[in-house]
């Protein structure tokens, strides 16, 4: 099995740019998510802390990205750190004490909790 070269590598928006050229293109999703999250009314003047970090973070892997001797890892690092911060921005992460984790926690206690079959005395 052969591997492709990165200057052959297939991406979607292609079209855009020019042959062998990477394209940036995280910052401008970041931007469409925040512009459309504005307009649907969920982005308040408290967020904008995490809009700051996720533009950063758009801008940081972008650049590592369109780099000729950028590293893949630091783009998918990047890419890790960005995640989060725009799924809290959509409200879709959870919140402490929500989730798997807390469902797994009520699990637990209700079987510790359980009432015990009585063993029958020895005799």
């Amino acid at each position: 099995m052969t591997r492709r070269r990165d200057h052959e590598q297939l991406t979607l928006g292609a079209e855009l740019a020019p042959p062998g050229r990477r394209v940036a293109r995280v910052r401008r999703a970041v931007d469409a998510q925040l512009a459309a999250q504005r307009a649907l009314g969920h982005l308040e003047p408290v967020d904008s802390g995490l809009v700051a970090i996720a533009r950063t973070l758009a801008d940081a892997l972008d650049a590592e990205h369109v780099d000729a001797d950028g590293s893949r890892f630091t783009v998918g690092a990047l890419a890790g750190r960005l995640v989060p911060v725009l799924l809290e921005l959509r409200g879709t992460r959870d919140a402490p004490g929500e989730g798997y984790d807390a469902e797994l926690g009520e699990l637990v206690a209700a079987i510790r909790d359980a009432a015990r079959p009585a063993t029958p005395e020895p005799g």
